[in-house]
């Protein structure tokens, strides 16, 4: 497959590396089987697991086959524009929309509007929008100084350090170019932070027209299509905390992210550390922290923070935000948590009464090496002190999951004493 994209390489990183750290190299940990009781990866049929809109749109076509190697189904999907690899459901329906959002893109590239507003940004005062794409470091000494109001949010910014990943050069910034694309992502349902190059190209370009030569998006219709709108509402969302992320820059999400953090009694250390981590988007950030916020009465929230500081991609970032979500939704919508533990090497929640409650992100598990040694840690009282001894906690807990389970795994998970939700989705909302 030609022309495989970059977020594909960094999932599939994440699921061997940074998802289960520890629970990877555990040598401490009697696993009873051998490697020859393991399963195999398993091969599936994309129409047993995707909604037939989900397989195959106007812009792409999943492969007929799908590959699970341990917790996630490996996707591979053909579009005009690109091809790619994606692990994982929410992955899948964030690219849909983005496929779409990219056609739509394209269509406003050829209305006269778009037309006219280059000419307008290439006659402007700001000369030549293009180099400020190609160099933007080069034309900072020509800005107009009346775009010195943008620089009220400088303190935060210096706070954060470097700039994450996903986010636009200075230049963009101030000439607020990063607000237009904040609102065609959010018109277009598209993450502003996601790292599909294409979709971040005719982004820029829209962006800069409407920014340099005063296109106004009412000129043209923006239609964002029956396909986007079908997987949009696939899943369900954080509504409250994806309308800050699109409305606010970057500095004013950190902004908000460090209040709420501090509110939370969370060591200065530990946000400074966790708000510069550049394998964290502010999406990414900005939805852990409301997910912690909501886990109000919860104890030690501050391991699942230290446990996001070992991500070291942006797949792993994404799980770390969903599984947050979901430790959120469970206290929520299911049972208060009294507290979360990492003694596993994996942050879990515990209930009042001891149950370990495994709240985990993945839509296809395996019996497979990575599962087998994290199962084989979890305890029979779901409690440990930090002294290491046990706190009275009962035998026994749940796993929550977001998809489906082998049969294998599903009888080993059972016979340690945990109940197995799959498919949480419905009971336990998340935001792709």
């Amino acid at each position: 497959m030609q022309a495989i994209s970059r977020r594909s390489t960094l999932i599939r990183v994440a699921l061997a590396v940074s998802l289960l750290p520890a629970a990877v190299g555990l040598a401490g940990s009697s696993l009873a089987q051998g490697a020859d009781s393991l399963e195999p990866p398993a091969v599936l049929r994309a129409e047993d697991v995707l909604p037939a809109a989900m397989i195959r749109g106007p812009h792409h076509t999943v492969d007929p086959t799908v590959h699970v190697y341990s917790l996630m189904p490996e996707y591979r999907v053909r579009s005009e524009f690109g091809d790619h690899i994606v692990y994982g459901n929410a992955p899948l329906r964030s690219l849909v929309r983005e496929f779409a959002a990219i056609a739509e893109l394209r269509r406003i590239k050829k209305s006269d509007a778009f037309v006219e507003a280059t000419k307008n940004a290439l006659a402007g005062p700001v000369r030549g929008a293009r180099s400020l794409i190609e160099d933007p470091a080069g034309t900072l000494s020509g800005i107009p100084e009346a775009t010195a109001e943008i620089f009220g949010r400088v303190g935060e910014q210096l706070r954060r350090g470097r700039r994450s990943q996903y986010e636009d050069g200075s230049a963009a910034a101030i000439l607020a170019v990063s607000s237009f694309k904040r609102d065609l992502a959010r018109k277009l349902d598209v993450d502003v932070y996601s790292t599909n190059e294409a979709l971040q190209k005719e982004l820029n370009s829209i962006a800069w027209a409407s920014a340099a030569g005063n296109l106004s998006l009412s000129a043209v219709s923006m239609a964002t299509g029956a396909v986007v709108l079908q997987v949009a509402g696939y899943a369900r969302t954080l509504e409250q905390a994806k309308t800050v992320v699109a409305a606010e820059p970057p500095a004013e999400i950190s902004r908000r992210s460090r209040k709420a953090l501090a509110g939370m009694g969370m060591p200065k250390d530990l946000v400074d550390r966790f708000l510069a981590h550049r394998s964290y988007s502010p999406r990414h950030q900005y939805l852990i922290v409301t997910s912690l916020e909501a886990m109000g009465g919860v104890a030690d929230r501050r391991r699942l923070l230290d446990a996001a500081l070992t991500v070291e991609t942006e797949g792993g970032a994404h799980l770390f935000q969903r599984l947050a979500e979901m430790m959120a939704a469970y206290h929520r919508t299911v049972r208060p948590l009294a507290r979360i533990s990492t003694d596993w090497g994996f942050p879990v929640g515990v209930l009042p009464g001891g149950q370990a409650v495994v709240l985990a992100p993945f839509d296809h598990v395996l019996w497979s090496e990575l599962t087998s040694r994290f199962v084989a840690r979890l305890p029979v009282s779901a409690g440990r002190g930090q002294a290491g001894h046990h706190d009275g906690a009962a035998a026994g807990g749940e796993v929550w999951v977001t998809g489906d389970l082998s049969a294998r795994s599903r009888a080993e998970i059972e016979r340690r004493g945990y109940s197995i939700h799959p498919r949480s989705g419905e009971r336990l909302p998340l935001a792709d």
